[in-house]
């Protein structure tokens, strides 16, 4: 059999591109401003997207989201029920779209991306990134559930099998690829202690 693809063990240095992944309510936004931060690229700030249920703002593109919404009903979806047939034009098209970004993007390194419906479409997105980082935001699954609950009314056992879904298909796009993981929780209850740690983790990785 073929030797496993393993990018991670690839001589090649990470390329500054950085992609969040994390299930909804998940603390993604959190995250990605918390990396903004620390010099990370997020977008021009006419594409942020900013909401009632986040008014601080999601360190997340406009375009992108768009793309992901587009893509996810192409094939019969949405982020609520994510369809497991996914025609051809529907991935070409979003390709397309999210190319685009990554070439604006390029320019300034280092940058990241972030949109919770990537975990579902995140292997697609592989042809388009040299050697990303993926960060993991993951959280209590009863809490993600209370939120879900709380902001969109949705029962809780559906709550927990999206969660699970959504975190299932993020960690099989990543495998073999540099990713850190990051603690939703343990960030709210030491800051500086898990900031000082992800901060660190990217250096290791190559990110300046």
């Amino acid at each position: 059999k073929p030797t496993p693809h393993r990018p991670v063990d690839l001589a090649r240095a990470p390329s500054g591109q950085i992609v969040v992944l994390g299930m909804h309510r998940s603390g993604t936004s959190s995250v990605a401003g918390l990396l903004a931060r620390f010099g990370v690229h997020v977008g021009p700030n006419d594409d942020l997207l900013v909401g009632p249920d986040n008014p601080k703002g999601h360190y997340e593109s406009g375009r992108l989201h768009g793309a992901c919404l587009r893509r996810l009903a192409a094939a019969g979806g949405d982020w609520k029920q994510p369809s497991t047939h996914v025609p051809t034009d529907a991935v070409d098209a979003f390709r397309r779209e999210v190319g685009a970004l990554v070439d604006e993007f390029d320019a300034h390194r280092p940058w990241l991306i972030k949109e919770p419906r990537l975990c579902l479409v995140a292997r697609e997105l592989l042809p388009l990134l040299t050697r990303p980082v993926f960060v993991h935001v993951v959280r209590d699954a009863q809490a993600v559930a209370a939120s879900l609950a709380a902001r969109d009314a949705m029962d809780g056992d559906a709550a927990l099998a999206l969660w699970e879904r959504y975190t299932r298909d993020a960690f099989a796009a990543s495998v073999g690829w540099p990713r850190v993981l990051v603690d939703y929780d343990a960030l709210c209850a030491e800051p500086l202690r898990v900031s000082r740690a992800l901060f660190a983790e990217l250096q290791t990785l190559g990110i300046a």
